[in-house]
Parts: C-alpha cells; sequence; structure tokens
C-alpha cells in the first residue's frame, strides 16, 4: 500500500474590516483586516486537518501587520455589519 503525505499547504481567510489604523510601514491610513492563516496536514494532496493557526491584522495597502491573539476579536464598523 503507498500514501502520499504532505504538510505544509496554507489557507488564508479574509474575516472582514477592523479600525482605522496609520501602517508604520507605508505610512498610509485606512482599514486594516483581520486575516486567519492555517497550516494543514494533507493526504494524497488534500487537506485532513490544520496544525497551526494565526491570526493577523494587515494592512490594505502593503500587506503588512501584526499578529494578534486566536481570541481577538476585532470590532467592526457600524456601516459593514449590515444585513
Amino acid at each position: 500500500m503507498f500514501f502520499v503525505l504532505g504538510w505544509g499547504r496554507q489557507t488564508n481567510k479574509d474575516l472582514g474590516p477592523t479600525l482605522p489604523v496609520m501602517c508604520p510601514n507605508c505610512k498610509n491610513e485606512g482599514i486594516w483586516h483581520h486575516h486567519q492563516s492555517q497550516l494543514w496536514f494533507t493526504l494524497f494532496f488534500l487537506p485532513v486537518f490544520p496544525y497551526q493557526s494565526k491570526h493577523l491584522l494587515l494592512c490594505d495597502v502593503c500587506s503588512r501587520g501584526a499578529a494578534c491573539f486566536p481570541e481577538f476579536r476585532p470590532p467592526r464598523q457600524q456601516h459593514m455589519c449590515r444585513r
């Protein structure tokens, strides 16, 4: 029997806008986005389960940012939360 195992496949999910912040890298003021990045264990090139997760706040202009804790829930803009 032959199995193809792997790890390191990365997925990124944009969880939405947070607060307006001035970026120390590009000096633009904009609304940073909350992103979740996950590394996956794969079986036959299909992701099976995530083994590492990071939560990041990223600048919309230059994509630089800062890591935050997983339990961090950034406040949403009022106009962005309409249903």
